[in-house]
């Protein structure tokens, strides 16, 4: 038997008029319902709209609204396909809000229903909304457990919503409610709120911190230790200031084996020991980021791009005593004006010692180190290179622009240059060579950049005798003796190499 809107709203008008009291109409009324739920129809949800609207009457007692509203809201509402049951809620819910002190416990189990259909939806703000919305006198009927579970899921669903200011006040309100409960499952989950709220408000060295103690916690599962891990790492590196702490941060997740999971040991390496980060290490740390990691500057600069930039600045300050601001941009993929941002902030806050020279576009570092590589030693030969694609470049002036006209020279050889550092010799120590760079272990860079040429191609500028150390004949480039002593640096540099060096490309 399928039943109509009509028909259900005649049956509880002939309940409550022939039955005199409400301890005989309680059980009509159920079997009406049962006999209802029992028939699909697809006029269901309309029929029980009805059935709902004729218990919110005033004139309906409270003993018998009640009991049939818990029957709706435990049994009726979970029973019904998401999209019925939500219509059913949200009436259920407008009907009910005018006697809300009557009905608080049945409008804390609608709202709670709604917000769980919501969250399978994915739509994190209005399954919070829906539990905010319960009713506080509804409180007193739960313990305090239920009271902490529901502001740590508000503000779970705020945060999934990328509200973590919403969600603020429900995590200090359960930081001030979990010092009452002996529950370790709630107490741990409030750990996890807690650590991912700080990670919201791009506190990433704290929020490092708490994500670091979850994930060597054995209460937890295996997976939900590893996500913690994984967020450590992303928050370490983000976390800016913090120089000392962040260090000692990716020296624990470097001798974490875990970690390669996610993320190359090589690159955590580079941040312990101030390696330059290249782009590619940049993609792939780029997938680790949460979509709250991937806010930009005021200025429109990733969040990510901007702590390998500073991590890049420190790194660059241990190879050079100045650098000019173009070039910065260059080494850091980034606009000069940019960087120079960066590293003014970093010297303002006592991170680097150096200044920005105004006047020439230069950033001046204080203490600056070299890096060492020893190598092996052959005999060689030298070989002088120029191509007219390398004028531009290489007419600028200074150290700092060595980095641009060795990209250049890249491009003309086709072969990548390795980076180099001091040479030392075998059989006398203490002496020792620096050269620009390694091409295929068998052959010396040497870049000179000369102010006084930086309009002239090298051609012109060395027939106008602006480049003194050089000269050309029958189209072949010469190193002069005794002139800057260039000479006797690259011969030095074969020497101190010995075998492993065949060659010497010296560019102008």
């Amino acid at each position: 038997m399928t039943f109509s809107v009509d028909q259900v709203r005649y049956e509880m008008n002939q309940i409550f008029n022939y039955l005199p009291s409400d301890i005989e109409r309680l059980p009509k009324y159920r079997i009406l319902l049962t006999n209802v739920v029992s028939t699909w129809s697809i006029e269901m949800v309309d029929i029980l709209k009805e059935i709902v609207e004729f218990l919110a009457k005033n004139n309906i007692s409270l003993f018998v609204s009640r009991q049939m509203f818990s029957d709706l809201c435990l049994k009726v509402l979970p029973w019904l396909p998401y999209p019925q049951s939500k219509l059913l809620a949200h009436f259920m819910k407008e009907k009910m809000q005018s006697r809300e002190a009557d009905y608080d416990y049945h409008l804390s189990i609608i709202c709670r229903h709604l917000s769980y259909i919501y969250e399978k939806e994915q739509n994190w703000n209005d399954a919070a909304h829906m539990l905010v919305s319960i009713p506080a006198e509804s409180y007193y009927r739960f313990s305090t457990d239920y009271e902490l579970e529901l502001y740590l899921k508000i503000a779970y669903l705020y945060m999934a919503g990328d509200d973590p200011l919403l969600a603020e006040p429900y995590v200090k309100r359960a930081s001030m409610a979990q010092a009452h409960t002996v529950n370790k499952s709630i107490q741990l989950n409030f750990k996890i709120c807690e650590a991912r709220l700080m990670d919201f408000r791009l506190e990433f060295i704290e929020a490092a911190q708490k994500y670091y103690e979850l994930s060597h916690c054995p209460l937890f599962e295996e997976n939900v230790r590893l996500t913690a891990l994984k967020n450590m790492i992303v928050c370490t590196i983000l976390s800016l200031q913090n120089g000392n702490i962040r260090i000692q941060f990716l020296k624990l997740l470097l001798k974490d084996e875990r970690c390669q999971k996610f993320i190359e040991l090589s690159i955590l390496e580079k941040f312990c020991t101030f390696g330059i980060i290249i782009e590619s290490e940049i993609g792939y740390i780029e997938t680790l980021l949460l979509p709250h990691q991937k806010i930009k500057t005021d200025y429109g600069t990733p969040i990510l791009i901007e702590a390998i930039a500073e991590h890049n600045i420190l790194s660059i300050k241990k190879l050079y005593k100045s650098i000019r601001i173009e070039s910065l941009g260059h080494l850091l993929k980034m606009k000069p004006e940019i960087a120079k941002i960066i590293a003014e902030r970093m010297i303002s806050e006592g991170r680097i010692k150096g200044a920005i020279d105004h006047t020439y576009g230069f950033i001046r570092f204080k203490f600056c180190l070299s890096v060492i590589i020893f190598r092996r030693i052959k005999s060689s030969t030298l070989r002088v290179v120029s191509d007219g694609k390398l004028d531009l470049v290489c007419s600028w002036y200074g150290i700092t622009n060595e980095v641009i006209a060795k990209e250049q020279l890249e491009d003309l050889l086709r072969q990548k240059i390795q980076s180099a550092g001091l040479i030392v010799d075998k059989n006398i120590p203490f002496i020792a060579a620096f050269s620009d760079g390694i091409l295929d272990d068998e052959s010396l860079i040497e870049i000179k950049c000369s102010a006084d040429a930086k309009e002239l191609a090298p051609e012109d500028a060395i027939q106008s005798n602006k480049i003194k150390y050089c000269s050309i004949k029958d189209g072949t480039w010469y190193l002069k003796r005794n002139i800057d002593n260039y000479y006797y640096q690259v011969q030095g540099q074969l020497h101190i190499s010995q075998k492993i060096i065949k060659y010497c490309y010296f560019c102008e």
